[in-house]
């Protein structure tokens, strides 16, 4: 990013962390603090937030019960595979967001779940573990 473009996203976290009520109207806490780097009245997006203005996004931190292993359906595919992609992504995160239906305080203190898409001959494949932990 160019100076100026980070100067922006400073500029509109700021104003975002200054509004004094949500959209319904109702009063929000003074923004606080995210980390000792963060610019001052800077404040992390509640989830709510991020739902709103990322819907499909926010689906990543949904909570996974189960583990899958399956081929995913060409049709179910938006656009196309590009032609010879070869691999396997691999993302590493939270799995279980909650403990017995009581919501944890952070995506990341659920249980770990490793997320496996490889790419082989045009195909993609899906699979998901849960972290083994003794």
């Amino acid at each position: 990013f160019s100076r100026s473009a980070a100067e922006a996203r400073v500029a509109a976290a700021r104003t975002a962390a200054t509004c004094a009520t949500t959209r319904a109207g109702e009063r929000r806490r003074p923004a606080r603090m995210a980390s000792a780097g963060a610019p001052e009245g800077f404040r992390a997006p509640t989830r709510r937030e991020v739902e709103e203005l990322f819907p499909k996004a926010s689906r990543g931190w949904a909570n996974q019960a189960e583990e899958h292993s399956f081929w995913v359906e060409p049709a179910a595919i938006e656009g196309r595979v590009p032609e010879g992609l070869q691999g396997t992504y691999l993302r590493n995160g939270p799995g279980m967001t909650n403990v017995y239906g009581t919501p944890l305080k952070h995506p990341i203190d659920g249980d770990g779940m490793v997320v496996a898409i490889s790419f082989f001959e045009g195909r993609v494949h899906f699979q998901n573990r849960f972290v083994q932990t003794q």
